[in-house]
């Protein structure tokens, strides 16, 4: 599928001007599916939260534009998640989380091509993350079996 990038440009700018009351939909909704992750998120309605759920969609946007600092941007917040102790299954589950808020915020504007541009985009993005966790949490454990021996 080809990715509308217009379209989800001036969903994100929608979205921008409700950014409090995005935020706040997805970590309740996040929390209320996830209770034991309240933990990990301990800033969730915070100004460190709404960061958090701009910086998502920054990533996004830029992305589209073609901007040449998020892949490595991605690439060093996958290294910060192994920290974090955030498994796989994780991304999933806030790009989830993430989609339904913004379905919810965006109200009669929100549409399958919509759902499935911001999906199809953050699953690209998300992956990034996976992979440098996954070559982290790999070296991590090469030197805990190294340091076993």
């Amino acid at each position: 599928m080809t990715i509308d990038k217009e379209m989800l440009i001036r969903n994100f700018e929608k979205l921008a001007d409700c950014e409090l009351e995005l935020s706040g939909k997805v970590y309740d909704i996040l929390f209320e599916r996830n209770p034991d992750w309240l933990d990990l998120f301990t800033a969730h309605h915070s100004a460190a939260g709404r960061q958090m759920v701009r910086e998502t969609l920054m990533y996004a946007v830029d992305h589209l534009n073609a901007e040449n600092w998020v892949g490595p941007n991605l690439t060093s917040l996958g290294k910060k998640h192994v920290e974090y102790e955030v498994d796989e299954d994780m991304y999933r589950v806030y790009i989830e989380t993430l989609l339904l808020a913004m379905a919810d915020v965006s109200g009669t504007e929100w549409c399958p091509e919509l759902e499935s541009g911001w999906s199809e985009l953050f699953e690209y993005l998300s992956n990034l993350m996976i992979e440098e966790h996954q070559m982290e949490a790999g070296i991590a454990n090469d030197s805990r079996s190294a340091a076993a021996h």
